[in-house]
């Protein structure tokens, strides 16, 4: 059997404008990229369909993440929210901060309009089976609540 994935096509793309690669990419998908790669080990033996699934379950609270629990990721967050803000961005440093802290971004106020994840999207292509699989899910009330219950379950940073 030929492996599920090879790390090099491993994308994510968020908000970023270079499609999260290179330096200047968001820490979540810096993170969510390493969090993938770790649920890829999970699925090894696994092929086709039933591998899509158990990754996708795999990741499933990655992906409802709404602040990343790496210290050096949320000090690299809050760097380049503020640069940011002063070279490029609309918004003030705390709000990109918002937008980059999580894959799931928690329901705030950009430019008086509400902003959150409305939905998430994942294609995993299947060499083995020779097709890809595409999974797509709205943030519905459930999602969120979900995604507030991960937050408050973590415990304390300090």
């Amino acid at each position: 059997r030929r492996r599920l994935y090879l790390p090099a096509l491993c994308r994510f793309v968020s908000n970023e404008s270079n499609g999260g690669q290179g330096e200047d990419g968001w820490p979540k998908s810096t993170w969510l990229r390493a969090q993938t790669e770790r649920a890829l080990s999970g699925v090894a033996g696994l092929s086709g369909e039933t591998a899509a699934r158990a990754l996708l379950a795999q990741l499933d609270s990655a992906l409802r993440c709404t602040d990343l629990p790496d210290p050096k990721a949320r000090e690299h967050t809050d760097s380049l929210a503020r640069r940011l803000a002063r070279e490029a961005s609309p918004y003030s440093g705390e709000q990109e901060r918002m937008l980059m802290k999580g894959p799931c971004v928690e329901l705030l106020s950009l430019s008086g309009q509400p902003y959150s994840t409305v939905s998430q999207t994942a294609l995993i292509v299947s060499m083995s089976e020779g097709c890809a699989f595409f999974a797509h899910r709205k943030a519905t009330p459930e999602f969120a609540a979900a995604a507030a219950g991960a937050a408050a379950a973590r415990p304390p940073v300090g």
